[in-house]
């Protein structure tokens, strides 16, 4: 009865999101209608304390389920639900309605499977301008901007910054707990729970990540410190080109309109054979958010990323459609 539904939703499954969190359940009522929740247990309230990184995350979804919406021939509405009052384990956050007919989306539904993170070495390959201005295009209708830097000073500070804050944060107690939450140290791991940081995503051995959970204050004793800064710095490879996004975004329903943007943006990089590897701890810490601002003179930066080619990254793994949808 609910394949339309189930269809579209298997493919939307395969949206980015915060920590690979996945915060998204749905209830489909019938055959034109679902209901989207935002489930409390997969915020990150430590990290996100404005909880507008998970809005666009649960912005990306819904733009996800309109463009696979489209090329499966039925135009999508949303209606963002007001959750003022509201508790639970799970928030109501969308109205949805499948209706009437729709053209295609430039975005085909294979993009969704091609579209990842890459934290694999750039190559240094210089991004072609054409690719460039196509990544610029949508931004302005969505109220963003795309810058991309290419000078390689700044981008050595900006990298340098996005170090300075990592190790500052793993050993704040609050993020560092919330993110070691996510960590998957096996590939078994990460199949079973299906969401979460996997070593192979992150492009670093398990035991590495153990470390970080275990014992966060060897990145700030002298010797292991620089190791490890030298041992990140290798990893990004040669980089050529940071993005930044910048626009309206901490409001809520800023946040929701951005994440639909960002959606588009990630499946054009995909269209275009390009990766990202998202700097979050630039946007989060304070003292580093003032710091990209200071190097780029960009106003309302919400998002800073490596970008450029690598060979194909590890796929995530992603929760099935009957971890998602409420049967009840």
């Amino acid at each position: 009865m609910h394949s339309r539904w189930e269809s579209i939703i298997q493919i939307a499954l395969r949206t980015p999101s915060p920590h690979n969190t996945q915060p998204w359940r749905l209830r489909i009522k019938d055959d034109r209608h679902a209901t989207l929740y935002l489930e409390v247990a997969r915020t990150l309230p430590d990290e996100d304390t404005t909880g507008h990184f998970l809005r666009c995350a649960m912005g990306m979804f819904l733009e996800s389920l309109r463009i696979i919406s489209a090329n499966a021939g039925f135009s999508l509405r949303h209606f963002l639900i007001e959750n003022s009052g509201t508790s639970g384990s799970l928030l109501p956050f969308a109205e949805l309605e499948l209706e009437g007919s729709s053209e295609p989306s430039p975005y085909s539904d294979d993009l969704f499977q091609i579209r990842m993170t890459s934290r694999l070495p750039s190559n240094g390959v210089r991004i072609d301008p054409q690719s460039t201005a196509l990544l610029k295009q949508t931004a302005p209708e969505f109220g963003q901007h795309y810058d991309q830097l290419d000078d390689p000073v700044r981008i050595e500070a900006i990298i340098l910054e996005n170090i300075r804050a990592i190790f500052h944060d793993l050993n704040v107690h609050a993020y560092h707990d919330e993110i070691a939450r996510w960590f998957r140290y096996s590939n078994e791991e990460a199949k079973a729970k299906a969401d979460g940081l996997d070593y192979r995503c992150m492009g670093v051995p398990a035991i590495q990540l153990k470390l970080m959970r275990e014992l966060p204050q060897i990145m700030r004793w002298p010797l292991t410190c620089d190791f490890i800064r030298w041992a990140y710095r290798k990893q990004l490879g040669k980089v050529s080109h940071i993005g930044v996004i910048s626009g309206s975004f901490f409001d809520d329903a800023a946040a929701v309109r951005a994440g639909a943007y960002l959606m588009r943006f990630w499946l054009e990089l995909a269209r275009q054979k390009l990766f990202i590897h998202p700097f979050g701890n630039l946007v989060t810490n304070p003292q580093a958010k003032a710091r990209i601002h200071e190097l780029t003179g960009i106003n309302d930066v919400w998002l800073v990323f490596r970008i450029g080619h690598t060979d194909a990254p590890p796929q995530s793994y992603r929760r099935s459609l009957n971890d998602v949808l409420i049967n009840d």
